[in-house]
């Protein structure tokens, strides 16, 4: 059987598809675009993102400013997470000056913006921005809007995105988002469960409490209509042990519902984790909207399947994967092995 290579230039600047699936045609990976819902869901995600990071950049260079001219212990420390952790646990992140992290930060903005055009290499402006991350939000830990774990997902998405199969494939990469943003919620719901019983308390509303309090006093909100409801929850320990155990169980049934739940189960999933962000925004001013909010883009194609009539409650989540390791093993196994690393 013959198999031509056509040259990336001449791929680049074809009319036609940058990356053919045919036994006839072979690319160079970087120059693969997606399938038509994954390049839809990289588009909508990267440019929420770079949205994100330009309306947020003054406020993080202002915190950068601020952070390395103090003295303060943390002023040394680069990593993610509230304790700067370093990349993976493995990879220490290094101490930028400002110019380079001002540069870094419009270099993820454009990478990010440039990986939406399905003609110039998607894929690898992808793994860049991947990288960049690590640098950028590495500088930030401690900020209210990049720091926490309310950023963490990104190089996550960023790379199932780059893994994804070829422009006739199908959608699988979009189903292993779904099931790392179900794994992250699945683990948070552990975590408190092992947390209780180490130390011998129910899961009740006091950690609850301490957040409000922690958001009155550290993070005021700007409504006074917010902050009565605050003092209000504050003084109501059962409202809070409610809303408590609501998020555990929230937290606890997110992933059957998008596994076992067809498209209606999806898109109440993502609904509901959408709506639950929001009102830890507005309860504890934990924002999650600039660069966690932008995944729930995925739940799209089910929402458009919905408004079309499809069928409500399609076993989809496994056909997809299984077609999905028929089509691109390799990178099939490279994304279900990453995950499963994440559990």
């Amino acid at each position: 059987r013959n198999v031509t290579y056509r040259r990336p230039e001449e791929a680049l600047f074809a009319s036609d598809a940058v990356c053919m699936d045919s036994p006839e045609v072979l690319q160079p990976f970087f120059l693969c675009e997606p399938p038509e819902q994954v390049r839809l869901f990289i588009t909508l995600f990267c440019v929420s993102v770079a949205f994100s990071l330009i309306i947020n950049h003054p406020a993080a260079i202002r915190y950068y400013r601020f952070i390395t001219s103090t003295n303060l212990p943390l002023s040394g420390r680069r990593g993610l997470g509230y304790n700067a952790c370093k990349a993976y646990g493995f990879f220490p992140i290094g101490n930028l000056p400002e110019s380079h992290f001002q540069m870094v930060g419009w270099l993820l903005v454009v990478s990010l913006l440039l990986a939406c055009h399905s003609h110039l290499a998607p894929r690898f402006f992808l793994f860049a921005s991947f990288g960049l991350y690590f640098l950028y939000f590495g500088q930030l830990f401690c900020e209210s809007k990049h720091g926490g774990h309310g950023a963490l997902l990104l190089p996550s998405v960023l790379l199932l995105l780059a893994l994804s199969g070829g422009p006739q494939g199908s959608p699988w990469s979009l189903v292993f988002i779904k099931l790392f943003l179900g794994v992250i919620y699945f683990a948070g719901a552990v975590s408190k469960v092992v947390v209780a019983g180490v130390f011998g308390r129910p899961w009740l509303g006091s950690t609850m409490q301490a957040y409000i309090v922690d958001a009155m006093w550290s993070r005021p909100h700007w409504s006074c209509l917010v902050r009565a409801l605050q003092r209000f929850l504050l003084q109501r320990w059962y409202l809070c042990t409610i809303l408590a155990v609501s998020g555990l169980a929230f937290e606890f049934a997110w992933l059957p519902m998008v596994m076992f739940g067809g498209r209606l189960g999806s898109v109440l999933a993502g609904a509901i984790a959408f709506s639950f962000h929001l009102g830890v925004d507005l309860l504890q001013g934990l924002d999650f909207k600039p660069f966690w909010c932008p995944v729930f883009w995925v739940f799209l194609p089910d929402v458009q399947a919905l408004w079309h009539g499809q069928d409500v409650l399609p076993d989809q989540i496994w056909p997809i994967l299984a077609q999905g390791f028929a089509e691109e093993p390799c990178r099939w196994l490279m994304s279900a092995t990453y995950l499963l690393l994440q559990v």
